[in-house]
């Protein structure tokens, strides 16, 4: 029994060996990538910025990560790694400006042809030993080294949590919280996500120059973005809308919510048009699954709707 127990825990070793041998292997392989195809371009003396920078445009965040490490010089003193990380910035949302701080960081332009088009790729080829480790060690170690644009991106793809909370510690979603209080985080960045991130930067500084009822009904194209704007300027909804915005807004409302509820009851009781007045009626009839009686009565509507109202 116990030569069994032996050979068991020895064959076990051995395969954790192989398992953590196989891991480097494959690493080094993928780490080794970019390196063999430079020394190749090297090689045939058809290495150039723009040569590297093609290389580098296909490859993935982490193989440009490992490339960061690269010192050999292309042209004009800009090494491998210099392009590695103006393709991390450019073309991944890397955030260099979160590991090495706000203040200026000296750059220079490289100029490439792509799909017959002259454009352009900014590099930082004047940092020091100090902030390429630091640079290096933030890119490894960081699960989400993004900026909050590619957080943004992210987060259309997949709704990690991880990812969520990352980019909740954002400034721009922390500005838009601090001007929408009572707004859930869950509900901003379901509405947020609707849209692009261009239009999510003009948010801000549009609910700062309009109030946040004028600035959200711009947005309110459907789902989410109605929920927003009923939770964040309820009275505005109500009060201020005219009859064809109200019944315009009506209609974009895709699903239930307390505030939808509450917004076809006040609407139903308000001195608004009998369009307006039917389509609220129509709302509660799906929020409630009740059937709304033909023709329609205002009156019978709010009993069906507003028992509370019709018992005091």
């Amino acid at each position: 029994m116990q030569q069994l127990s032996s050979q068991f825990l020895k064959n076990a070793l051995i395969l954790s060996l192989a398992l953590n041998a196989g891991l480097g292997i494959a690493l080094a392989v993928r780490g080794s990538l970019g390196k063999k195809s430079i020394s190749s371009l090297a090689q045939s003396k058809q290495m150039t910025n723009e040569s590297v920078i093609h290389l580098y445009r296909g490859l993935a965040m982490q193989d440009l990560i490992l490339e960061l490490k690269q010192r050999e010089i292309v042209e004009e003193g800009i090494t491998c790694g210099d392009i590695a990380l103006g393709c991390l910035v450019a073309f991944h949302d890397f955030d260099l400006k979160r590991v090495l701080g706000k203040g200026t960081i000296e750059e220079r332009t490289l100029i490439y042809h792509e799909n017959g088009r002259i454009t352009t790729l900014t590099v930082f080829p004047f940092l020091t030993p100090e902030q390429q480790q630091a640079l290096f060690g933030f890119a490894t170690s960081e699960r989400w080294p993004l900026t909050p644009r590619g957080l943004f991106n992210a987060l259309k793809v997949h709704r990690e949590e991880g990812l969520k909370g990352a980019f909740f510690q954002t400034a721009t979603f922390r500005a838009l919280e601090a001007l929408l209080p009572g707004v859930s985080a869950d509900l901003l960045l379901s509405a947020l996500l609707e849209e692009e991130w261009a239009k999510v930067q003009q948010l801000r500084f549009a609910i700062e120059r309009m109030g946040a009822g004028p600035a959200l009904f711009q947005i309110t194209n459907g789902g989410y973005s109605v929920e927003l704007f009923l939770s964040a300027a309820f009275e505005y909804a109500l009060k201020r809308l005219d009859d064809d915005q109200v019944i315009a807004l009506l209609k974009k409302i895709r699903f239930p919510s307390r505030s939808s509820a509450l917004f076809a009851k006040g609407l139903l009781l308000s001195p608004r048009s009998d369009a307006v007045h039917y389509l609220s009626a129509a709302l509660l009839s799906k929020i409630y699954q009740k059937p709304l009686e033909e023709p329609f009565d205002r009156y019978r509507a709010v009993e069906l709707f507003c028992p509370e109202l019709s018992t005091q």
